[in-house]
Parts: C-alpha cells; sequence; structure tokens
C-alpha cells in the first residue's frame, strides 16, 4: 500500500470528516470548531512546508490559520499571529501616548487586523488538500455549504478565541480579548487593562474619568442579532457563548 501523501491517522480522518459534516449541515456549534482548528492544525503545517516555494494568498492565508490554531493549543498565550498583533499594537499606545491628544491617541490606526473569512478560506483549502488525499471523489464543491455558513463558523472562532489573557511588557498591563459587536456585526476585540496610560489618564481626571482601551483584533461578517453589553458593572469584559436556538439558528448569550 502507497503512503499517505499526508500524515493522517484514520481516526483523524473521521473527526474532520464529522465536524465538516455538522457544519455543511448547520448543526455545529464553538466545541466542533475547536475540534476542527486543532484536528487542521498539523496538517496545515504539513501543506505549508509543502508549499514552501510559493508565495500567494492562499499560503499567507495558511500560516496566520497555523498560527490562530496555534494560539487556540496553548493555554499560555505566548505565541502566533494574535499574540504579535496586540504587542504591537501596545506598545504603539505606549509610545504615542505622552505627545498625542486623546482624539489621536483614540484613534490610532491598528494595523493587521485580521479578517474571519481568510482564516475560514484557509480551512477549507486545507479540509479540501487533506481529504481529497483521502478520497478522490472529493471535489472544491463538497465544501460549498461550509463557504455557506461560514459567518457562523467565525462567530464561533471569535467566541473560542474569547477571555484569553495576555501578559505584556512592564507598565503596559494585560490584554484581555472578549466578544463585542461593532455597527451591527460581531467582532474580537482586545481590553488593556492596569496600564501606566490607564492609571496616568485616572490621575488627570482625579479618578473620576473613566478610560477605556481597547481595539480590534479579528472583524468578521457575523451579524449581531443579541443584545449583549460591552462590559459588565465593574468593567471587565463580558464573556459569552454561542447556542443553538429553537430554531437551529446560531445564537449569543452572556455566561452568567
Amino acid at each position: 500500500m502507497a503512503p499517505h501523501p499526508y500524515p493522517f491517522s484514520r481516526k483523524l480522518v473521521r473527526s474532520i470528516c464529522s465536524n465538516i459534516e455538522r457544519v455543511k449541515h448547520g448543526t455545529f456549534d464553538e466545541r466542533d470548531i475547536k475540534e476542527l482548528l486543532i484536528d487542521l492544525r498539523e496538517l496545515a503545517k504539513y501543506v505549508k512546508q509543502r508549499l514552501a516555494g510559493e508565495s500567494n494568498d492562499f499560503t499567507k492565508a495558511i500560516l496566520q490559520f497555523i498560527e490562530v490554531c496555534d494560539f487556540v493549543a496553548h493555554a499560555h498565550r505566548d505565541r502566533g499571529v494574535v499574540e504579535q498583533n496586540v504587542r504591537q499594537h501596545a506598545k504603539a499606545l505606549n509610545a504615542f501616548f505622552p505627545t498625542a491628544t486623546f482624539e489621536e491617541f483614540s484613534t490610532l490606526p491598528v494595523e493587521n487586523v485580521i479578517n474571519a473569512d481568510t482564516l475560514i478560506s484557509a480551512l477549507i483549502g486545507i479540509a479540501y488538500l487533506g481529504l481529497s488525499s483521502e478520497n478522490k471523489t472529493i471535489s472544491s464543491d463538497y465544501f460549498s455549504p461550509v463557504a455557506a455558513h461560514k459567518d457562523d463558523v467565525a462567530l464561533c472562532i471569535l467566541s473560542i478565541l474569547q477571555d484569553s489573557i495576555i501578559e505584556l511588557d512592564e507598565n503596559e498591563g494585560y490584554a484581555i480579548l472578549h466578544v463585542m459587536p461593532y455597527e451591527g456585526k460581531y467582532r474580537l476585540y482586545c481590553t488593556i487593562i492596569g496600564s501606566r496610560i490607564e492609571r496616568e489618564s485616572r490621575e488627570r481626571t482625579g479618578g473620576t474619568g473613566r478610560f477605556f482601551m481597547g481595539f480590534p483584533v479579528i472583524v468578521s461578517d457575523a451579524l449581531c442579532v443579541d443584545d449583549i453589553p460591552s462590559s459588565d458593572p465593574v468593567g471587565l469584559p463580558q464573556i459569552v457563548e454561542t447556542f443553538r436556538d429553537s430554531e437551529n439558528r446560531l445564537r449569543v448569550r452572556v455566561v452568567k
């Protein structure tokens, strides 16, 4: 028997197929998507090695997908594009703060914001390469229903990544990721707490002002159909979860 072109175990193939089928039929939740991200992570690394000589939008998407999966897989958030982007913008804010007006500071452009659609395109491409190597009857059309559910998949990814904490450098505080609506669509935001900027801002107002330092990390086209408050009474980000309602629609609710 010829060796498999990808390092797949039969159990891994079954797991990927099962979760892809759940996505196609719109019965998945964030636990299924988390399993899929972890299952596809090593395959994506293998594909990246095979395509090492190429540089295009797909290979860039694969790299981003791998790094997001690494961030999901490791409890200590110290690697990957999400962590790097958060650290980069936190440093930019700290460097800009002493000389900027409030308006300038609050509108400092955020570089390298991730688009969830790019992650999902990579997920579909990697799954196709893997499953079609095992089953030659699978074509790209097999994944069309997955693309049709891309916004719900995106919402699940945002929910999976929320409440991750990134310890920043000295005086920069720490970052908390959370899901928040913006102009009718869900985003993964980063809120920075306990920073020098926050302390100095409160000192300037005599402790009466409320200072919010946050910025987008991942944007999506997932429509916000639920009334989700942006913070709890003490100012910390809310924890939310996805669920299927009685009509099988993916919804969001605050975890009490």
